[in-house]
């Protein structure tokens, strides 16, 4: 799975500004010369799929649109959530992604990491 990270680091913003921790995932063939036969896509074997990872100060509707994950990190509640995750485990969700994407919570999002990894803890 290739991960990319949205966001260029914007000295004029304040790392405290951002809100929303926001995951999309796309789905892409393993093989593309093979998408002419017919339902290749619907086979899960068939499929990989690109992960990104970005922070917003703020839901607009192409992000709420586009988005698999949206996480409310001041409120610590789960926004929005496709069917692949469990709608209800905000803090396992966090401890995941800050495990798995721990520069971009250091430079998005450093003052949450020392708070919310007290709550992720017991998970």
């Amino acid at each position: 799975m290739k991960v990319k990270t949205m966001n260029t680091p914007n000295e004029s913003l304040m790392p405290t500004e951002y809100r929303y921790f926001v995951v999309e995932y796309y789905a892409k063939p393993k093989n593309p010369n093979k998408t002419h036969i017919k339902d290749y896509m619907n086979d899960e074997e068939n499929k990989s799929y690109d992960e990104i990872v970005s922070f917003a100060k703020r839901i607009k509707p192409a992000i709420m649109t586009k988005a698999s994950l949206i996480l409310d990190l001041h409120e610590c509640k789960v926004v929005k959530c496709r069917a692949i995750y469990e709608a209800d485990s905000f803090p396992k969700l966090l401890k995941f992604y800050i495990e798995n994407h721990p520069e971009e919570f250091a430079h998005y999002a450093p003052h949450l990491i020392p708070r919310q990894l007290e709550k992720v803890a017991s998970v």
